[in-house]
């Protein structure tokens, strides 16, 4: 299976994770997906559908609006 390029929203959800120092398996757990679905997930090997968004970033302690943040560039 080819790795495609992780989605903005995958991005964000690593960040989050990072940034807390969480630990991914139980985020996605947290969420309701088994840690290699949810790892998946976030490798851009299976896709983050809009109705995964919501449960995701509750796991999180977000708002779905977080999780399509796109950074600002400056130009």
């Amino acid at each position: 299976m080819q790795q495609k390029e992780p989605s903005i929203i995958a991005v964000n959800i690593r960040k989050i994770i990072a940034r807390n120092a969480w630990k991914q398996g139980k985020i996605g757990q947290r969420a309701g997906y088994a840690p290699k679905v949810f790892s998946a997930m976030l490798n851009g090997n299976l896709k983050i559908h809009i109705e995964d968004v919501p449960r995701i970033a509750e796991a999180l302690g977000v708002t779905p609006n977080d999780l399509y943040k796109r950074e600002q560039t400056p130009s």
